[in-house]
């Protein structure tokens, strides 16, 4: 049967001291053109309660899962969060002693704010890298924001030309789950391209395309071709720092001594931190694009690329270094552990 809406407290009011002063229902239903059986139901919770509050809000079947029992769905959730939702339903089971069907028990976890996510991918670090990341936010935590946009950020990225529709997602029965236009075709190894790039909180460098690997001869080749040019743009007045990590190009003796022959002061540097570098989030902001836009070979990647690279705006760099302290504090925060960046 279909509900109506609620009858107001104020024609409650009026039907009860109707009743009170020895109207009958017909009469009562007749004066407030309503339906006799709403005015009957008003007085008989007004015959059985002495009041004539309308308990709408209590109707319906009570829940059998009370908050203990939520409250232990969220301690099994907390104890393994990697486990499927058909264990995760037969654990709750049986340590509230009922019985509860998965799909009730996904409805359960969105009602105390869980759900099921696909996990952020992150490096793993060593105890002995925690604490160096630790050592090295702990060492500028005083730092001024100042002092962050005195720093020339540089990062190589990898991108990867892209074969056949990049959409994961189709449209198909069960039984057509290798039907051919419901595949997502893959090749072992994609044609690709390394960049080279720099920043500071006045903008984007030079991007510079890399040919084969990075040995020291050729990582020098691009800071002399790529870096020098962009200083002047990048500084004020040729003050700066630079920033790179620990690749072994970037670390060998020659490197080291290029470096120093022009007078470069490093940035010292933690290991495996890319949450720590703001030019992560420019090759991120290309990468996204890109599975947007997917460029289907070599020379075309190359056009898009430098087409993105010269987009980014000096606004947009400006924000991203103005996020370096709180990247510091995060890094406080989890013991040296990944952060949020």
């Amino acid at each position: 049967m279909v509900r109506g809406k609620p009858i107001s407290k104020e024609i409650r009011v009026l039907i009860r001291d109707y009743f009170k002063s020895g109207k009958t229902l017909t009469e009562i239903s007749k004066q407030l053109n309503l339906p006799k059986s709403s005015v009957h139901g008003v007085i008989q919770i007004f015959k059985k309660n002495g009041n004539i509050e309308n308990n709408i809000a209590n109707r319906g079947r009570t829940s059998a899962i009370t908050p203990r029992d939520k409250r232990q769905l969220a301690k099994i959730v907390k104890a393994d969060r990697r486990q499927s939702l058909r264990n995760l339903a037969s654990k709750w089971s049986q340590t509230i002693g009922k019985t509860v069907k998965r799909e009730w028990t996904r409805q359960q976890l969105k009602s105390i704010g869980y759900g099921f996510y696909k996990a952020k991918e992150k490096p793993l670090l060593t105890l002995r890298q925690k604490k160096k990341r630790l050592q090295w936010a702990r060492e500028r935590m005083s730092w001024t924001q100042r002092q962050w946009d005195t720093i020339i950020f540089s990062d190589e990225a990898k991108f990867d030309v892209s074969v056949g529709d990049t959409r994961k997602r189709v449209i198909r029965k069960r039984s057509e789950t290798y039907h051919k236009d419901c595949l997502k075709r893959t090749t072992k190894f994609p044609a690709s391209t390394m960049v080279w790039g720099c920043m500071s909180a006045k903008g984007l460098g030079k991007l510079h395309f890399i040919e084969g690997t990075v040995n020291a001869e050729k990582y020098i080749n691009i800071l002399q071709d790529s870096l020098l040019p962009s200083i002047p743009k990048l500084s004020d007045c040729g003050e700066f720092t630079f920033q790179q990590d620990g690749a072994s190009s970037h670390t060998a003796k020659r490197t080291k001594n290029w470096l120093q022959y022009n007078q470069m002061e490093v940035l010292d540097w933690p290991s495996n931190s890319p949450d720590l570098s703001p030019i992560e989030n420019i090759w991120w902001l290309m990468k996204n694009q890109l599975r947007n836009e997917p460029q289907r070979n070599i020379s075309d990647l190359k056009i898009k690329l430098q087409e993105m690279w010269d987009s980014i705006s000096q606004e947009h760099c400006k924000n991203l270094l103005s996020s370096m302290p709180k990247r510091v504090k995060c890094v406080m925060q989890a013991k040296g552990d990944v952060t949020q960046f």
